[in-house]
């Protein structure tokens, strides 16, 4: 029977020792950076020209280029990531 107001007690102890902090609340502070449109573009894929194997070499050389661009791509956004 003496267990209620002894926990009413306590709480009311601790409601009036609650507004006795010193510290204020803290407020998350929230960042949102939006990833650039240039690196978001698709990149195009070279057309396939020609019918000799220099032909092929060269394509080959402009998707390898193409593979390039978009590697650089990701990591400019995977730094933007960890920042």
């Amino acid at each position: 029977m003496t267990a209620k107001p002894l926990n009413g007690l306590l709480l009311l102890c601790l409601t009036v020792f609650w507004g006795c902090s010193s510290k204020p609340p803290v407020h998350p502070s929230i960042i949102i950076q939006h990833i650039p449109a240039f690196l978001t573009k698709s990149t195009p894929i070279p057309p396939i020209q020609g019918t000799q194997n220099l032909d092929l070499l060269e394509y080959t050389l402009s998707l390898h280029s193409a593979l390039q661009q978009c590697n650089a791509d990701k990591s400019a956004i995977a730094s933007m990531q960890k920042d």
